[in-house]
């Protein structure tokens, strides 16, 4: 199922009197050329690198590990349709309407970024543990519908904190989940998280966002300290009975 669509919203970033436009847009996983293609995953590889160089703590991953990914990788988890990322970009508020399609607005500055993984199972996701390890590839064409659903990759870029930002992503995120489970033909959908005991501001802004503990999980990424992970989902009803 593929759910293209940006949303706009105006606020005030932290720098006085300057007004900006921010732009929700979910991902094309198809795009018209190569080159484009290209452009977008040299984005999405730049931002996720920089996001595990300034908060290494808030993911059960490494820069050092993720560095190393080839660009076919990159290119790959951009067009899985079993993963969708979502992206807010920022502009003044003045600019034209122009390239406001997805794509246009992909090749803007980046401000945040979240994926939603569909899943055929239920069973919990192991804190160490990749979620792309049990996100479906487009070669097994086997998921008739996703079960549940795994948010992964949040990260919000420093100079566009504290406005708000952060919840809207997880809100897109959310209705992304609803339109894909109703097109599914689901009631409810389950959608889950995992996030470091260590990392405050985005446990309280999934819990901001309606989502509960369920428990919590001892891990430890490669060599280094023991570490705690919170076991996060939220149910939402998609449609009525």
């Amino acid at each position: 199922m593929e759910v293209n669509a940006s949303s706009r919203n105006e606020i005030l970033i932290p720098r006085p009197g300057i007004k900006v436009l921010v732009e929700i847009v979910l991902l094309p996983h198809h795009y018209p050329d190569q080159k484009a293609g290209s452009e977008i995953s040299f984005r999405l590889r730049d931002f996720r690198l920089e996001s595990l160089q300034l908060a290494p703590d808030a993911f059960a991953s490494s820069y050092q590990h993720e560095k190393q990914f080839t660009e076919d990788l990159w290119r790959q988890r951009l067009e899985n349709p079993y993963a969708q990322h979502i992206i807010a970009v920022m502009g003044k508020a003045t600019d034209s309407e122009s390239n406001r399609d997805s794509l246009g607005l992909a090749l803007k500055s980046w401000a945040g970024m979240i994926v939603v993984h569909h899943r055929s199972s239920s069973e919990d996701i192991e804190p160490a543990r990749s979620p792309w390890e049990s996100t479906p590839s487009p070669k097994s064409m086997n998921m008739t519908g996703s079960t549940s659903f795994h948010l992964n990759g949040f990260s919000v870029h420093p100079s566009a904190r504290r406005v708000g930002l952060g919840q809207r992503l997880i809100q897109a995120a959310l209705q992304y989940t609803r339109d894909a489970a109703a097109a599914d033909g689901l009631r409810y959908a389950k959608v889950t998280v995992i996030v470091d005991s260590s990392n405050p501001a985005a446990l309280a802004i999934y819990e901001k966002c309606g989502f509960v503990t369920v428990k919590e999980s001892a891990y430890q990424v490669g060599e280094g300290p023991p570490r705690v992970a919170r076991n996060m989902i939220q149910e939402i009803m998609v449609q009525e009975a």
